[in-house]
């Protein structure tokens, strides 16, 4: 009877380390699509054309006003432009460096 419990036991840790390794595989392939659409914004927003867009969507998504309205369909309207606009801005947050030395130029001039 032990024999069989310790045969069980063995069993059931096997497949708890199993499962255990195909969650960090499962894990690691969800952290490099989520790097490699990263880097796909990125490519999508570099050079003069992707600047000029960025900056419409800053304005269009309401980065730097308020979105209310006294309508509350124009005032969840407008939220919702402002979340995409936000995620955006979040999905190339530390890949483009050019970015960030040019925001770090106007934070400087600003002082």
């Amino acid at each position: 009877m032990r024999e069989q419990t310790d045969s069980s036991r063995t069993g059931q840790n096997r497949a708890d380390q199993n499962r255990a390794d195909q969650k960090r595989a499962d894990q690691k392939r969800a952290d490099q699509k989520r790097a490699d659409l990263r880097q796909a914004y990125a490519r999508a927003f570099e050079g003069e054309a992707g600047r000029l867009i960025l900056a419409d969507i800053s304005r269009q998504g309401f980065l730097r006003e308020t979105s209310f309205s006294p309508d509350p369909q124009r005032a969840a309207f407008n939220e919702g432009r402002r979340s995409l606009a936000l995620y955006i801005g979040r999905m190339i947050e530390g890949t483009m460096p050019q970015r960030q030395a040019s925001r770090t130029d106007q934070t400087d001039r600003r002082r």
